[in-house]
């Protein structure tokens, strides 16, 4: 699965950007987790897969649209935890 494909099934499945720009499920657990790096990682299984994706991309997706593939999302504040879009 594609990172597109995998953003647009979380879409389907109804995953929202929380008040605190983290991503949530449709009943409000968390989608992800904070890495030891410091960066969130969202965590989705489908089918008897385990994907993988950097929370920010997901949810510069979610509010932009595509990455392209030279582009490179980070946080202006170094903030690692800050995912709100105008820090992106």
């Amino acid at each position: 699965m594609t990172f597109v494909e995998f953003c647009e099934r979380l879409k389907a499945d109804k995953a929202y950007i929380g008040e605190d720009w983290h991503l949530y499920r449709e009943d409000g657990r968390p989608l992800s987790r904070m890495c030891r790096n410091g960066y969130y990682m969202v965590r989705k299984m489908y089918g008897h897969k385990t994907y993988h994706f950097m929370e920010h991309r997901v949810i510069w997706y979610f509010c932009v649209g595509s990455i392209d593939d030279s582009m490179v999302i980070n946080h202006k504040d170094f903030d690692r935890a800050n995912n709100n879009i105008n820090n992106l």
